[in-house]
């Protein structure tokens, strides 16, 4: 990652899927009885990390804007294991939904959580993918789909080990070229 010699919330083992727990304000606006906005407040306890690994590696532990995406994690017991769904499980029951609110801490906010990791590395994968999903942007910019393409199918000569070391669409995009 970018930022190997200093202190980041990458270098201090947060990662995009690592769960957090930690007692946060969740809040979202509903209409009451009367049909009046009203601002409706619980705690929640248990979040995933949504920002970007590559992203978590420019931001250091003691910064106090609120630039890190968690997503509340709930039991949920209908949820679908797939990519498509609005719900996505990440663990046994432990689900994330793509409609319900989202929080945006500081990182140093989230010092104070206690990170958990996700089980298994397939899971951490689909929630990337599904993350991906619902994102407005794309995991390669319009401007570099083109460079991307012609870097991946470019075909490899003998002696010349992958044109493309990694293409990573569900985090941040990279691409290594071998020259000469």
């Amino acid at each position: 990652m970018a930022n190997e010699g200093s202190a980041t919330l990458y270098s201090q083992g947060w990662r995009q899927g690592r769960l957090a727990r930690v007692p946060l304000p969740l809040a979202e606006v509903d209409v009451d009885a009367s049909n009046t906005p009203e601002l409706v407040q619980r705690t929640h306890d248990l979040w995933v990390v949504a920002t970007q690994d590559c992203d978590l590696d420019l931001l250091h532990p003691d910064g106090n804007e609120a630039t890190v995406e968690l997503r509340p994690v709930y039991e949920h017991q209908g949820a679908d294991w797939g990519v498509r769904s609005r719900w996505f499980r990440l663990a046994g029951l432990l689900c994330t939904h793509a409609d319900r609110p989202r929080m945006h801490v500081s990182p140093r906010t989230l010092q104070r959580a206690t990170q958990e990791p996700l089980p298994d590395d397939v899971r951490l994968i689909a929630f990337k993918k599904w993350l991906g999903l619902r994102y407005d942007r794309p995991a390669v910019p319009d401007e570099h789909l083109e460079l991307m393409r012609a870097i991946v199918d470019f075909p490899p000569r003998a002696g010349h080990r992958g044109y493309a070391a990694g293409v990573d669409s569900s985090t941040c995009w990279w691409v290594t070229v071998q020259v000469g």
